[in-house]
């Protein structure tokens, strides 16, 4: 998705698909980037904001919508992304919600629950549209 943007350099994917052996497990064929030195991260900050303000590829979010066409992983957590008609909705379920249960800490859940039931008032009058996302952004990965 990032490389159908056209603002960051990113791999192109050439091929992907399951495996049964190791069960459940999944391969990618990249695109080689030569990669080196230290990133310019004035020009980089300038290419996530690009990538923020591109059109979306897919319809859903194209028409408002939040979430993206697969799930993915964040480390070893599944992330769910349903397309999802409000962004406080989304956040709110499938972020911040799905995380704290997973602690199966009462005290974190309450509070992200505190959290969530406030979150409407944080974005009153906020025009949030769905963007694209660098999702795995740190210092070894730009």
């Amino acid at each position: 998705a990032m490389h159908g943007t056209g603002t960051l350099r990113a791999p192109a994917v050439y091929h992907f698909g399951g495996m049964a052996d190791p069960p459940n497990g999944s391969f990618i064929v990249m695109e080689h980037l030569e990669l080196g030195g230290r990133p310019d991260m004035g020009a980089l900050g300038r290419r996530l904001g690009a990538m923020h303000l591109a059109e979306p590829a897919h319809a859903e979010a194209r028409g408002g919508k939040f979430g993206f066409v697969v799930d993915n992983t964040i480390g070893g957590t599944p992330q769910h992304n349903p397309w999802t008609a409000d962004w406080v909705e989304f956040f709110g379920t499938h972020r911040l919600m799905f995380q704290a249960n997973r602690t199966r800490d009462p005290e974190i859940i309450e509070l992200a629950k505190k959290v969530r039931r406030a979150m409407p008032g944080f974005f009153a009058g906020v025009d949030v549209r769905p963007a694209l996302l660098h999702g795995d952004l740190w210092s070894g990965n730009v």
